[in-house]
């Protein structure tokens, strides 16, 4: 078989000249969330380094995406478009907000379900350590980020 070889389905290379954008190259960028650090490649132009400071110690990408969209929709309020194309892109983008807010609400749904699960069982297996992370929140010194 000189010449010729297989390539795997489940490789990268056999994905890429699928994925490339046609107009200039490579443009994709993957952000996979990890256990213990953010794990961001990057094709084609740009830092991965960088991103992954930025991602991790300013501000994540739905942050920014976030923060763009008020802004958007705050000057879009105040434009009072009456181009149809534009009142239609403003109303995608109030509904894609909606849509976010909502899967947001579900989440933290979830969490707190998730975290009362986990209350319960520990109440079952280890009543002492419930009682020791019920002070540790209650107590004055300690703080909690999110």
């Amino acid at each position: 078989m000189s010449g010729h070889y297989l390539l795997n389905p489940w490789s990268t290379e056999f994905w890429q000249p699928f994925l490339s954008n046609p107009v200039k190259g490579e443009v994709d960028q993957d952000i996979l969330p990890s256990w213990f650090s953010t794990y961001i490649t990057v094709t084609g132009q740009g830092e991965p380094e960088l991103e992954q400071k930025i991602v991790t110690e300013v501000a994540t990408y739905g942050k920014q995406i976030g923060e763009l969209t008020d802004v958007v929709l705050a000057l879009a309020e105040s434009a009072n478009f009456t181009d149809s194309k534009a009142q239609e892109a403003v109303r995608e983008l109030r509904s894609i907000e909606k849509k976010v807010e909502l899967k947001k609400k579900a989440y933290r749904s979830t969490v707190q379900q998730r975290a009362e699960r986990a209350l319960q069982e520990l109440a079952k297996s280890d009543p002492d350590g419930l009682a020791q992370l019920i002070d540790s929140f209650q107590s004055p010194c300690v703080i909690h980020e999110s």
